[in-house]
């Protein structure tokens, strides 16, 4: 193969290559991000230019140290695999993907079930080019080589332009100039809505911008003493339920019409009914946990992607979270699951907030290979249930609270002739039968145990819903409104029933935050600060249909500061800590 020496030859070799990488970008842009080409004002060339910027980063900081072909091959064959993995996370749960999912290994391994033969093959392929890029490159890349301090110059030059929605974010006169520059040319971040923003922005600016993920400020003086009179205020002693269990039902889900018949077995129980509304959909579990157990949005300003993921390493050591207040009184908290005890970082965040013990499958005696189950690859909720009452048997007549979190009817779920129906009554039906298994074991024991089941999310049946109009094609797409995408069915048993009824009565459709702050108030009385906030100012009383995105401003910056990190975290601090995982 002939070297290009000369200047021209060079120049050719140059623009192809870049000519490459924008054509690259454009397809993966319009068959795989669903960007948003057009505005009101025309085409949006601004913000697509913006997009192509970490792009261009990525192939001038190979540039440095190999030649065009390799570099721009490899630039966009990881786009295509980032993107194929985007449109497969959004059309799966309606998540984006974002830079957490790429730096955790453990979200890789769950991304193994939703694969099919295809994205193999493309594996293949996009393998196949990196290595041809390779050898080409080393056999012409020599007379490229006195060009690597331009690019590594241009690299430098380009960077701002990579975290430019980070900047835009600030409060200060600049960056609202530039933010008004920029919304005039129908160019803006949507956050906290990432699918809305990888449409508007691309998806490797989004990848950039949550690779820096948002942090509350440090609180001052005046948020701290207003914090610390909510420590200190008095709360309710009386009645409060002495053995406390929350079940997180994994995709358990009913409208009432549809799988209504498989949850029957609960009402033959005892257990009433009422709806509340979750945090996520498909996925991100560990978020509808964060609410159910702190008290506070997760869907908000303050916070990116999932929470015990991105922040669990850099959190206080011990977060205002019911276990850690209830350990205060006396009562002893454990947390089980039937999955990897590493997953979304909950061998970090568990402790932290206040569980004196948290069992992962790791820890479950009755051990079990996961490849090959009738489920897809999920554990058994037996394991789960037979641990918790190895667990109930230790902690005698002292008070408790038990979380647990299964996972067997976690998807996919095939979809076949029906779009999935049969493959999730499977297992629903399944995970019913043993979860009221366990319910009849510990009733003997505690038969005025406070019980608390909730669906974390719907599950992705996103084809059937359409089909059955219970979820539009325009509000699965939009994400707007909320409600009806986080509405999932909440079950409780308690032995004070007029309590049961009022607390239907004030928490029948509210978000998770809300709701247990409505349980907190008639069973618990924790005394969590973000629990006080809110029914100081009345938050989840004046919660209205629909009105779900005023959470994401109405709980104040300071108490995510002071709840979660003590007062205030840096940058530095939080990635340094996610890293060394401690």
């Amino acid at each position: 193969m002939k070297l290009p020496t000369t200047r021209r030859a060079k120049f050719l070799w140059e623009t192809f290559s870049l000519f490459f990488l924008f054509q690259g970008h454009l397809l993966a842009l319009k068959y795989f991000q669903n960007f948003d080409f057009y505005g009101e004002t025309g085409i949006r060339w601004l913000a697509f230019l913006i997009s192509a910027c970490p792009l261009l980063l990525c192939n001038f900081i190979l540039r440095t140290f190999s030649g065009p072909v390799f570099a721009v091959c490899l630039t966009v064959c990881l786009e295509m695999l980032l993107s194929v993995a985007h449109k497969l996370k959004v059309t799966t749960i309606h998540e984006a993907l974002y830079w957490g999912d790429i730096v955790h290994s453990k979200n890789i391994e769950l991304v193994i079930n939703y694969l099919k033969p295809e994205h193999y093959w493309m594996l293949l392929g996009v393998l196949i080019v990196i290595i041809v890029s390779f050898v080409i490159d080393r056999k012409i890349s020599k007379p490229f080589s006195k060009m690597r301090p331009l690019y590594l110059g241009l690299s430098l030059i380009i960077l701002p332009l990579v975290f430019i929605y980070h900047f835009i974010e600030a409060e200060n006169p600049a960056a609202n100039r530039l933010k008004n520059y920029f919304m005039k040319r129908d160019v803006r971040f949507f956050a906290p809505d990432w699918v809305r923003s990888s449409q508007a922005v691309g998806l490797p600016s989004l990848l950039a911008h949550t690779s820096l993920i948002k942090i509350p400020k440090p609180a001052n003086q005046r948020e701290r003493k207003l914090f610390h009179e909510l420590e200190n205020s008095d709360i309710q002693s009386a009645n409060r339920a002495q053995q406390i269990i929350f079940v997180l039902c994994e995709s358990c889900w009913h409208d009432g019409k549809n799988f209504s018949d498989s949850f029957q077995p609960l009402r033959e129980r005892g257990f009433s009914e009422f709806r509340a509304i979750s945090p996520v959909y498909g996925g991100s579990t560990a978020n509808a946990s964060f609410e159910v157990l702190t008290g506070l949005p997760s869907r908000t300003k303050y916070l990116d992607g999932v929470i015990y993921q991105e922040y669990g390493p850099g959190m206080s050591s011990k977060v205002h979270a019911i276990p850690n207040h209830l350990k205060k009184i006396g009562y002893k908290s454990t947390a089980i699951h039937n999955f990897d005890k590493y997953f979304w970082h909950r061998h970090i965040v568990n402790p932290k907030f206040g569980f004196d013990k948290f069992v992962g499958l790791q820890d479950i005696k009755q051990q079990v290979h996961t490849s090959g189950l009738p489920s897809g690859g999920w554990p058994p909720d037996s394991l789960l249930y037979s641990t918790a009452l190895e667990n109930l048997e230790e902690l005698k007549d002292a008070p408790f609270f038990l979380y647990l979190t299964t996972v067997y009817s976690h998807g996919p779920y095939p979809l076949g002739n029906d779009l999935g129906e049969s493959s999730y009554r499977a297992k629903l039906n399944t995970a019913m039968s043993e979860l009221t298994s366990f319910i009849d074991q510990v009733s003997k024991k505690y038969p005025d145990a406070l019980i608390l089941i909730f669906g974390d999310h719907k599950p992705a049946l996103n084809e059937l819903f359409k089909a059955k109009g219970i979820l539009s094609a325009q509000v699965l797409d939009s994400r707007v409104p909320w409600d009806p995408i986080g509405d999932v069915p909440v079950f409780i048993r308690a032995r004070e029933k007029d309590k049961v009824q009022r607390l239907i009565n004030t928490a029948s459709g509210l978000p998770f935050f809300c709701m247990f702050e409505a349980v907190d108030r008639e069973f618990i009385n924790s005394g969590i600060p973000a629990l006080k906030y809110s029914r100081q100012n009345k938050l989840c009383e004046d919660y209205a249909k629909n009105s779900y995105p005023y959470y994401q401003k109405a709980y104040p910056e300071w108490l995510y500061s002071l709840s979660l990190f003590d007062g205030g975290r840096d940058q530095f601090t939080l990635r340094l800590h996610s890293l060394l995982d401690f």
